[in-house]
């Protein structure tokens, strides 16, 4: 019987064979590849986290909306909202993705808000935090 069975993406196995495209850009010509799960879903979480609704144009609902909470007053329902924002993007748009800790942290004065989480992947040993931090400036 086999326990702790871990699955590998076959691209994993390649290393020379580019899976995504890294978030933030930068590099010579502003896009660097990705040549892991790891980092590709990584950089897909970015993405999607950094995204504002309605600002893609071929896919309008793609997108947290995260930052739009900057321009509201922030308050103990701003937090929740950002948190449940979150769980539900991840939920909806990576199936694969467990979310293990999750904190947001709000300071109003001076309009900035820290999204922390940890996720793994599932039926994989990939595991990864993101820190994010959200400024009006």
């Amino acid at each position: 019987m086999a326990y702790n069975i871990i699955n590998i993406s076959p691209l994993d196995l390649q290393p020379s064979k580019g899976i995504g495209i890294q978030v933030p850009f930068n590099g010579t010509t502003g896009l660097n590849i990705t040549y892991t799960t790891k980092d590709a879903i990584k950089s897909n979480i970015l993405n999607f986290f950094l995204t504002g609704k309605k600002e893609r144009i071929m896919n309008p609902l793609f997108g947290a909306g995260i930052r739009e909470q900057l321009f509201e007053q922030i308050v103990q329902g701003t937090v929740q909202n950002i948190e449940d924002i979150i769980k539900f993007g991840l939920s909806d748009y990576f199936p694969q993705v467990k979310l293990n800790k999750l904190t947001v942290d709000a300071s109003p004065d001076q309009n900035v808000i820290q999204v922390y989480f940890s996720y793994s992947i599932i039926n994989t040993n990939i595991q990864d935090e993101i820190l994010i931090n959200f400024n009006n400036g």
